[in-house]
């Protein structure tokens, strides 16, 4: 086993373990609000059902060794059903995406919430304005299940694709990262909108009630800022990613 190799399944394996740490803390944080049944327990509890199940894909990505499952930590051409390994290359690339999707789930919630809590407000301004106007309001839960099932649609075309042996395991990641580059500017663009809205009616909320929101509005701009940062980078290495990929693929 070279020297590269041996760094690389050490980080593996301190990942690995940072992973499982935070998997823990999670699951103690899930028990915490499991049999409460109110819907803002059971948001919180989705929430922290997502960051244990993105820490334990995570772990499980990191602390199994890479050679039992792929043949080189370099992508190579794959193709399902033809090529010894394809299972471990399918295996593999489950398991990011799957952990991309909890992770990006986060986001999507705290931004279904957004939308859930302003849309109620303006029903209420709305119904008091006119007695019979009774406007039809998603809940949190039920926005969410609506864009993580577009999310997991749209992501799973790529598996298809692969087992029809239509892409094979380069082009799967291409299409992988090129989807998640995308759904990163949708969520950042989506969380900029609603957090300014957000902010823009906890200050008129400040003003009205002569009471401070400002610890509320604090918590948002830090959570933009974390995820116009994060979102960023992300779109940044996917892009990268997918292009020397495609490069890679043109020069052979």
């Amino acid at each position: 086993m070279s020297l590269f190799s041996y760094d690389e399944l050490l980080q593996d394996f301190i990942l690995g373990l940072l992973f499982l740490a935070i998997c823990g803390f999670a699951a103690f944080r899930v028990t915490k609000n499991i049999l409460s049944f109110s819907e803002n327990d059971i948001i919180i509890t989705i929430f922290n059902s997502l960051i244990f199940l993105t820490a334990l894909v995570r772990c499980i990505w990191f602390l199994i060794p890479n050679n039992l499952i792929e043949d080189s930590y370099a992508p190579i051409p794959v193709v399902a059903f033809v090529t010894n390994g394809w299972c471990g290359s399918l295996i593999s690339e489950l398991l990011s995406v799957i952990g991309t999707i909890c992770l990006y789930g986060l986001f999507v919630l705290v931004i279904c919430y957004w939308i859930f809590v302003l849309e109620k407000r303006h029903s209420i301004i709305a119904m008091s304005r006119w007695s019979r106007f009774k406007p039809r309001i998603y809940s949190t839960i039920e926005l969410f299940i609506i864009f993580m099932s577009l999310l997991i649609l749209s992501q799973s075309i790529s598996v298809i694709l692969f087992l029809w042996k239509v892409f094979n395991s380069e082009q799967m990641i291409v299409y992988d990262s090129i989807l998640i580059s995308l759904v990163s500017v949708i969520i950042t663009i989506a969380i900029i909108f609603w957090s300014y809205r957000m902010n823009k009616v906890l200050f008129n909320l400040e003003v009205i009630n002569n009471r401070t929101s400002q610890p509320q509005i604090r918590r948002i701009q830090a959570l933009t800022i974390v995820a116009v940062v994060f979102f960023a980078q992300r779109v940044i290495l996917e892009f990268a990613c997918a292009f020397s990929l495609i490069e890679l693929m043109h020069s052979k």
